[in-house]
């Protein structure tokens, strides 16, 4: 719970005040990549902080549950780990350096991401390659359904696993057949 609640209130920072990367302003489309911008800080430096928890926390998490729990492989445990795994990719493919807003010069936008999803975005930089408008939107999109996903899919695991759980039927008494 406090993971799910970091990896939140970190993303929702992150997506309120990351700001491009000055150096990068005098960037010239088509040019190529530059050197690597600053680290993260700030925000980003805790989100990225929480979300290597969660991959640790979902990979040795899973391994247990299926090993001590539930005695097989849960679809939930696999497809986790694959989620967790975009979370991160996207999470890296869209950290800009410089927002290219329509015509207007980088200096002018503004800080967040909530810029790349608007109808005002021309393409962002980032420190490995430029991504125009509709791909850099489902991107991010894709990057902010992770933890939804995660937090609906554990649930409904959860409840299916507590519904075939032979141990749990026989503690309880309830019999299934019906007589």
């Amino acid at each position: 719970m406090i993971l799910t609640l970091g990896l939140f209130a970190t993303g929702v920072g992150t997506f309120l005040t990351h700001r491009p990367d000055p150096n990068w302003y005098n960037y010239v489309e088509g040019q190529g990549v530059q050197p690597f911008g600053v680290p993260s800080e700030g925000w980003a430096a805790w989100h990225g902080l929480f979300a290597d928890a969660a991959f640790m926390l979902v990979l040795f998490g899973s391994a247990w549950f299926v090993y001590k729990v539930s005695f097989y492989v849960v679809r939930f445990a696999a497809a986790a780990l694959v989620v967790v795994l975009l979370g991160h990719v996207t999470g890296s493919i869209i950290r800009f350096n410089v927002v290219k807003l329509q015509g207007k010069a980088f200096e002018d936008a503004g800080a967040g991401y909530w810029q790349l999803l608007s109808g005002e975005l021309e393409y962002i930089v980032t420190a490995r390659f430029e991504m125009t408008a509709a791909v850099t939107q489902l991107w991010v999109i894709a990057h902010m359904l992770t933890l939804p996903v995660l937090v609906v899919g554990a649930l409904v695991s959860l409840r299916q696993v507590g519904r075939s759980d032979p141990l749990r039927s026989a503690v309880s008494g309830a019999d299934r057949s019906g007589g």
